[in-house]
């Protein structure tokens, strides 16, 4: 026996490989260990676990990922194999058998999934450009605070947005990030901003509590709810 592939998921019954010995390197693993895993050997009884490189890609519970540093175990997500209705990033996936953080979302990987309905971001840490673009099923977002940057164009084109929670997290917001989503009506912008892009929010006219219009600046909204319509946003007291 040279190589075993365990898909994720499965349940490994005990004496499924009778005689046979896995490991990971340094330690002897159980059946429980086996699954997302891809074992090698080279004619004896023990199978060592594959190892991972940077650019691997790789499918886990239907998602797909590629792996930006294997020495650090991060990868991110590029897409789906099938449309989804519903998003949910996880944390943590397997590659080969590796535990590897999902820490970002790659550009275009979701790009016209007009499907797409439902978005939890996880614990991600970057938005990649067009990630989310014309995803016109999206009604809700909330970009979680382990987020450091939106990528340009991130959710352009998602017409049907209409609340958009940012969290203490994001620090930048790219150009044109919520370009053309004519319907936002609920804006609340956490404490950690510190860079707006160019027509981040392309369209729409801010007001502070007083009544003054004012720019989509980072300093003007970092920290602040808007409410309105039509494009009008009111600052909240």
């Amino acid at each position: 026996m040279t190589r075993i592939d365990v898909p994720a998921g499965v349940k490994v019954a005990s004496h499924t490989f009778t005689g046979l010995k896995f490991s990971d390197g340094t330690a002897e693993l159980g059946y429980a260990d086996l699954p997302g895993g891809v074992f090698i050997g080279s004619g004896d009884k023990t199978l060592t676990l594959s190892s991972i490189e940077d650019g691997d890609e790789f499918e886990y519970g239907g998602l797909s990922y590629r792996v930006v540093s294997a020495d650090a175990r991060k990868a991110q997500l590029i897409g789906c194999a099938d449309p989804v209705a519903s998003l949910s990033v996880p944390g943590t996936v397997r590659c080969h058998g590796y535990v590897v953080s999902v820490t970002s979302v790659a550009a275009k990987a979701f790009y016209g999934c007009s499907g797409l309905a439902s978005v939890d971001l996880g614990r991600v840490e970057s938005i990649g450009t067009k990630a989310f673009a014309n995803c016109a099923g999206i009604t809700e977002l909330v970009v979680p605070g382990t987020v450091v940057n939106v990528g340009d164009y991130a959710f352009y084109g998602c017409s049907g947005l209409v609340n958009v929670v940012l969290g203490d997290g994001p620090e930048a917001l790219g150009k044109d990030a919520f370009g053309a989503c004519p319907c936002i009506s609920f804006l609340d912008v956490g404490d950690g901003i510190s860079s707006v892009g160019t027509d981040a929010f392309k369209g729409y006219v801010f007001y502070d509590a007083s009544g003054n219009a004012i720019n989509p600046t980072a300093e003007n909204l970092r920290g602040h709810a808007f409410t309105g319509s039509s494009r009008v946003l009111i600052m909240v007291v």
